[in-house]
């Protein structure tokens, strides 16, 4: 099991990333409660209904 785990091809890690992804974004989208996440720069790249219509733009 462990040695397949480390022998996914390219196709099959992109595939693993989008499934990935489309759970967290289910996750996020459904919470009642504010999810936000910012880079480095502070900027807000990620925010979900609960947060309202705060405009997220630049965290100071």
């Amino acid at each position: 099991m462990i040695e397949r785990s480390l022998d996914l091809s390219s196709k099959e890690l992109i595939q693993a990333h989008a499934n990935i992804r489309t759970i967290y974004e289910r996750i996020i989208t459904s919470s009642v409660d504010g999810i936000f996440t910012v880079d480095l720069n502070l900027n807000c790249t990620v925010w979900n209904p609960g947060m309202g219509k705060t405009q997220c733009g630049k965290i100071i």
